[in-house]
């Protein structure tokens, strides 16, 4: 729509100005009313309760239904009650009564209302509670009442404002403006000539209006000519900032990259550190000076493994994608360990190395040890490098305690070379020391510092540094934390009695090193136990027969344990009802993180045990299962054992024939045990090789995520079990890129997957 002239849009703004202010205002006035008829109804209902109060503690007092009702009619006469219900609590006197009723005029509720109710001879016993929900068609009504006049009130007042100020409007700006158009008419750039007014329009707004658009045509001519010359400029500068966007991309693509191939190059050997120390402390023949040694080696590398992964990955750092965790820790065990092996390093070097804690700091924390371990690992290792003579101390303090939380003071103090002062402003930047002859004399890469700046304050702590040049440097840093759960930090041992029953076990799993592992173990317990190579098939045995329980791994080909499972809890499966769709299902799978717990949950799985499988979490889930179908009534078949004192009768053997041999054959029964298991583990891993590589082959080649992540996912489980660390977190890698769909990165340590794979089977050869 198009006007003529100016007052038609602004009496065209006016008006819609009006309707708009007018529908606000007026939704406002409408909310305003609604809230204070509610809280007036609860006014009411307060007030009504207050009054029928006696009368109902009476009731509840004497037990008196009659009198009970009486009280919730009486709360009921009016409209603005909904619903009354009058309940007593049951004690060793009384069995407690419900008594409810609703407004026979219909309505809807609000928000329940509940007054305790006590005893007129003991004001501290509760006898029970009065409950009134107001009813919504009383507010209702209440709002319609008095929301007409106010809306119609304000509707009024807005619209005489706006007609008044379109007036104003009109005298003011309108008319002049009008003016001025018309002797804009005759006034073009580059021209003499200028607007003029009457003088009794030169003081006022659009007097000075029409003295800056003359100043502007003065300077029209002179801004076109440096507007030509700044186009030429900004031209010549957006070609410069293209080229340095193209060098930027260049630099940030050679970073990635570089991280990349680090990671790759670093992560390998050291998962063959691990690998072999894994491998070292299964040798009987090892010391047990030399176990521990190795013990804190290896808990040490896969410190390192997990530093490394975090440096090697600084991006994500830079992109606020780094994770903190809070679990509960036994804050000493885990700062002991993770720096023990800087006592040798300390030793090396004759110099002393103390841990303290203050007496005050408790034994269990919350927050993330492995990021502390990470900061605590950086500042000592600078610290022993830094210092000739002396030694260095570590301290733990508390400095603010409280019920449910705790500040804690970290401090590394050394006898080393110092910082200067104009050096400690460059500590905790990336990639600078202190002094540039540091880098030269000690090494380094100078990031562990600022690592540690942003592990400390994603933390939610700080750090800082004093050190004197000559005398030594003190590095400490705060953190808030939790208190620790005692029960989640210690491991209890549950005492496992042999089952009672036996149970008929269904396990979906695909991999023939974890089946044989999963039969061994329930074998052992005394069950009877069904082996499924994917969902499919183990949905087809349900069918078919009876099972107690179900062990379900997360991935399998065909149809994975979470489809398998939905169908189970539909009750229906390829048109035929299920039976047993209520079945105890247990996930069996080598992710744990929290989306994989949330997801298993989620389809209706009731339990889950983590791979490599713990032989103790699995007897106490077959036991709690049994337990569960004997409450339900189920009939199981008793396992029958035979006694010891009955076993030794039946073969003749003696008390001291026992004695004599019950030592050394019970630690030679269970190595030989494990012994006999682990090689057939490794066995039956070797031989389905062949058969897996050809699948991973025949996935890489048509680009089948979900079955490489799949397959990936089995062998990371069968890693496990066979303690190879390295292989584990190649193939968990490889599952988490397969899950993304990035067959590109899948790419950079496929040939190492395959090179890990054939070396089992070059083993065998061997």
């Amino acid at each position: 729509m198009q006007f003529r002239h100016l007052q038609h849009y602004v009496a065209m703004v006016m008006v819609s100005s009006a309707l708009v202010l007018s529908t606000i205002f007026s939704l406002i006035a409408y909310q305003i009313n609604q809230r204070l008829a509610v809280e007036e109804s609860e006014r009411q209902v307060h007030s009504l309760m207050a009054a029928v109060k006696n009368t109902a503690s009476a009731a509840l007092f004497s037990s008196n239904q009659a009198v009970g009702m009486d009280a919730i009619n009486g709360l009921l006469g009016t409209d603005v009650v909904y619903s009354v219900t009058l309940e007593g609590f049951a004690d060793e006197i009384s069995q407690g009564m419900t008594l409810s009723s609703v407004n026979k005029d219909g309505g809807a509720p609000l928000t329940m209302i509940t007054m305790s109710l006590e005893s007129i001879f003991d004001q501290e016993h509760i006898l029970g509670e009065l409950r009134v929900a107001p009813n919504k068609k009383w507010v209702s009504q209440r709002t319609h009442d008095t929301s007409i006049p106010t809306i119609i009130g304000v509707i009024v007042v807005i619209f005489v404002s706006c007609f008044v100020s379109a007036q104003a409007l009109k005298i003011r700006i309108s008319e002049p403006l009008v003016k001025v158009r018309r002797a804009l008419k005759d006034i073009h750039g580059d021209s003499e000539e200028r607007l003029s007014l009457p003088r009794h329009l030169q003081t006022n707004e659009i007097g000075v209006l029409v003295d800056g658009f003359n100043e502007l045509l003065d300077e029209t001519n002179a801004a076109f000519t440096i507007e030509r010359r700044l186009r030429s400029q900004m031209q010549e500068v957006q070609q410069s900032l293209e080229e340095a966007k193209a060098v930027a991309e260049e630099a940030a693509q050679a970073k990635s990259d570089f991280l990349a191939t680090m990671s790759h190059e670093i992560r390998t050997p050291l998962s063959g550190v691990l690998g072999m120390l894994g491998f070292a402390l299964k040798d009987p023949q090892v010391h047990d000076k030399t176990r521990v040694q190795l013990d804190i080696a290896k808990s040490n590398a896969k410190a390192l493994l997990t530093i490394i992964n975090d440096i090697l990955d600084f991006s994500k750092m830079e992109a606020g994608k780094l994770n903190i965790e809070m679990v509960d820790f036994d804050l000493r065990k885990e700062i002991s360990s993770g720096v023990a092996f800087f006592e040798d390093m300390a030793k090396d070097k004759s110099l002393h190395f103390h841990i303290m804690f203050d007496e005050d700091v408790p034994k269990y924390v919350k927050c993330d040890p492995t990021r502390i371990r990470q900061v605590l690992v950086n500042l000592i290792g600078n610290a022993i490098k830094f210092t000739e003579s002396g030694g260095v101390d570590v301290q733990i303090s508390m400095l603010e305690l409280s019920k449910f939380s705790m500040r804690l003071s970290f401090s590394v103090q050394d006898t080393g070379i110092g910082i200067p002062e104009d050096g400690v402003a460059k500590l905790f930047q990336k990639f600078e020391q202190a002094d540039v002859s540091t880098t030269r004399k000690f090494g380094g890469t100078g990031l562990g510092l600022s690592i540690s700046k942003q592990l400390v304050e994603a933390m939610y702590g700080f750090i800082e540094v004093s050190s004197t040049p000559g005398k030594g440097s003190n590095f400490y840093f705060e953190l808030p934390m939790g208190r620790g759960n005692a029960e989640l930090c210690e491991t209890k041992v549950r005492e496992q009695a042999p089952h009672t029953h036996k149970l008929h076990i269904l396990c979906a799993e695909d991999f023939e090193t974890n089946q044989v592992i999963i039969r061994t173990l329930l074998e052992n317990m005394g069950h009877e136990v069904e082996i499924a190579n994917n969902g499919r098939i183990a949905l087809d045995m349900l069918m078919s027969r009876p099972f107690d329980i179900i062990l379900m791994d997360g991935r399998m080909p065909e149809m994975d344990g979470l489809e398998a499972t939905r169908h189970i809890r539909s009750g229906v499966w390829q048109d035929q009802t299920l039976k047993q769709s209520s079945i105890k299902i247990v996930a069996l799978t080598a992710n744990v993180t929290d989306e994989d717990r949330d997801r298993f949950f989620s389809v209706g799985m009731n339990n889950f045990l983590c791979k490599p499988i713990n032989e103790t979490e699995l007897h106490h889930v077959i036991e709690d299962t049994i337990d569960e179908l004997l409450a339900q009534g189920r009939e199981l078949t008793p396992l029958i054992r035979a006694t010891e004192n009955e076993l030794d009768s039946l073969f003749s053997i003696t008390a001291e024939s026992i004695q004599r041999t019950s030592e050394q054959t019970d630690d030679d029964a269970e190595s030989m045990e494990e012994e006999e298991l682990a090689s057939k583990l490794r066995i039956t891993f070797i031989d389905s090789l062949p058969k897996r590589i050809h699948e991973i082959n025949q996935a890489m080649m048509v680009e089948d995520y979900q079955e490489l992540g799949c397959l990936f996912h089995g062998i990371k489980g069968s890693a496990s079990y066979l303690n190879d660390d390295g292989l584990v977190n190649l193939s968990g890698q490889l599952e988490l890129w397969a899950d993304e769909s990035d067959m590109e990165k899948i790419g950079t340590l496929f040939d190492e997957l395959i090179a890990c794979l054939e070396s089992y089977n070059e083993a065998r050869v061997s």
